[in-house]
């Protein structure tokens, strides 16, 4: 006897439920919870640009078309300037410095003579710059060598020696300098200073060098320290682009850092969260592919927003941009704007999506409940 009061009460409060939820539907469905902002909200605050001290942060808001796609889609990629770059040749006249090793050969054509006997012709002296930058040698008085070529102090010898020496030939070679080199440091698999080869070296060769690099080229970022000065470029710009493969110098300073990439993904999405994507310049599409595509019961497909900071924009205004999914080159359009590291990606909720949320949180336990 006490069933059928249940079903009536039962069937009063589903009756309550269907006006309310056609209510909060023709509203906006403000009172049932949804991740992030709804689109609406994003084209307001876009629109309105806030006055109060705690209103939402101001931005630009773009409608990605085929008209502006070229405009916003290419990701700027950077390239050393100034005095780091250089064409032609590596090689550059070196320099003796403190430190540096030296071998001098004197040769006489004679069995008798300053350093020559009837058992060799040559002497062998080994000396190291020292830290006045001068050498010191047999039958000569020390001299100055720093900041000389190896040529004009070889000429220098020859005729110190030829005042003793009979008809003497003298040579000169740089055995060891730490001057003449450069530092390759950070997440590399030999890291240290290496010596530059008299031919010259470029970055990539140095890169080599040091046994290479084996993360992802587009998640290696290489700093080069020169006077002071630091610049920074993604290796594989350094790869794709001969420019930026540029001369090492003298005492240059090489930073070479692994930055995993991550990008954000969240709202109406199937797997929400950070995602890598192995790719080197990834699309919108990508990012969503790795998500899991758009929920179905939950998205709206016409507000697809791509969330860009300060940073990786030239005029320093944070911009979002908007992606129409209904449009049918949409899938173009997503394939071709590609991210830049710090983009966000967020899914808006449709508002109908809300009456499918009231459906699951009140209909299905009543309807168990009745069962």
């Amino acid at each position: 006897m006490q069933e059928a009061p249940v079903k009536l009460i039962l069937k009063l409060v589903g009756l309550w439920l269907k006006v309310t939820a056609t209510s909060v539907f023709l509203t906006g469905c403000s009172v049932l919870p949804t991740f992030g902002p709804t689109d609406d909200a994003v084209l307001a605050d876009a629109q309105n640009p806030p006055v109060e001290e705690e209103a939402p942060l101001a931005y630009d808001l773009v409608d990605i078309s085929p008209l502006n796609l070229d405009l916003h889609a290419t990701r700027q990629r950077r390239s050393f300037h100034g005095n780091f770059t250089g064409s032609g040749s590596t090689a550059t006249a070196q320099r003796l410095a403190v430190g540096d090793v030296l071998q001098v050969i004197v040769w006489e054509p004679t069995n008798d003579g300053l350093f020559a006997t009837a058992g060799k012709r040559a002497e062998d002296l080994t000396v190291v710059v020292d830290a006045a930058g001068n050498i010191s040698l047999p039958y000569v008085d020390e001299i100055s060598v720093r900041g000389r070529s190896v040529m004009q102090v070889r000429a220098q010898l020859a005729t110190l020696y030829s005042r003793q020496a009979i008809n003497p030939e003298v040579q000169v070679r740089v055995v060891e300098s730490d001057a003449n080199s450069a530092s390759v440091l950070g997440d590399i698999k030999n890291a240290g200073r290496l010596e530059l080869p008299l031919r010259g070296a470029r970055l990539i060769d140095l890169i080599a060098e040091v046994g290479g690099i084996a993360s992802p080229s587009w998640e290696v970022f290489v700093s080069v320290t020169r006077n002071g000065h630091v610049q920074t470029v993604r290796y594989d710009d350094i790869l794709s682009n001969a420019r930026n493969n540029i001369p090492i110098k003298p005492d240059d300073i090489i930073q070479v850092t692994h930055q995993s990439r991550l990008f954000s993904v969240f709202g109406a999405v199937k797997n929400s969260g950070r995602f890598e994507v192995d790719k080197p310049v990834p699309t919108v599409l990508d990012v969503l592919g790795v998500a899991g595509g758009l929920d179905d019961n939950q998205a709206e497909p016409r507000s697809i927003f791509i969330y860009r900071p300060v940073a990786a924009l030239e005029n320093g205004t944070p911009t979002v941009y908007r992606f129409d999914l209904r449009r049918s080159d949409a899938f173009f359009l997503g394939g071709a704007f590609t991210l830049k590291d710090g983009d966000v990606t967020y899914v808006a909720t449709a508002n109908s999506s809300n009456l499918q949320k009231l459906w699951t949180l009140v209909f299905v336990p009543l309807r168990s409940v009745a069962n």
